[in-house]
């Protein structure tokens, strides 16, 4: 159901009155653009530094040393 109403000081005000049968209900608002106030936009986040691949490399760096190890001939 659509029901017109004004927003003043925090609150809606239904034009017509209506009885709910909840307290509690969802409501869908449209609000004219023009009646929002622009507020500054968030900064986007910025994209990792390290693309994928040097952080594959870097990764196999810091495993080659244990890989070594487990295919030493100690381990064999």
């Amino acid at each position: 159901m659509q029901l017109e109403a004004i927003y003043r000081s925090g609150r809606i005000h239904f034009t017509t009155p209506v009885r709910l049968k909840h307290h509690d209900i969802r409501v869908r608002i449209e609000i004219p653009d023009e009646e929002i106030e622009s507020a500054p936009q968030p900064p986007e986040a910025e994209a990792p530094r390290t693309t994928a691949s040097s952080f594959i490399e870097e990764l196999k760096a810091i495993q080659a040393p244990i890989r070594d190890l487990l295919q030493s001939p100690e381990n064999t």
